[in-house]
């Protein structure tokens, strides 16, 4: 049996060498939304993290790949509506997850945090 943080690590592993095969902008700020998700989950929740980042999504754009791969690492559903208790659990598991990606843009993509602002990555 894989325990849930082996699952994380495999699925984060695959999205970081996925963005990395894209140019390097692309990787850039992929590796910059890694490192954000984390304390905006914290500071405004999961469900509304989600929905700025799909607001901020353009056709290719590392926020648009961010959030599909997200959603598949948590195995989010389009539309997902969820009861108190399931919110908090996918929000625990979104920081779990959130671990596991921020080291890998670390050490594959060679992202630190705080290298560009928010308003650089569009």
């Amino acid at each position: 049996m894989k325990l849930i943080q082996h699952h994380y690590a495999e699925k984060a592993y695959q999205h970081v060498m996925n963005a990395k095969t894209n140019e390097e902008n692309f990787s850039n700020q992929y590796g910059q939304l890694c490192h954000r998700f984390a304390s905006m989950i914290l500071s405004n929740g999961l469900r509304l993290t989600i929905t700025f980042f799909e607001a901020k999504s353009k056709k290719g754009n590392a926020y648009q790949q961010f959030v599909q791969d997200i959603k598949e690492t948590l195995d989010l559903q389009e539309s997902w509506s969820a009861s108190n208790r399931d919110y908090l659990i996918k929000s625990r598991q979104a920081l779990s997850a959130s671990v596991w990606l921020k080291r890998y843009a670390e050490s594959i993509l060679k992202v630190e945090q705080g290298a560009e602002s928010v308003e650089d990555i569009q």
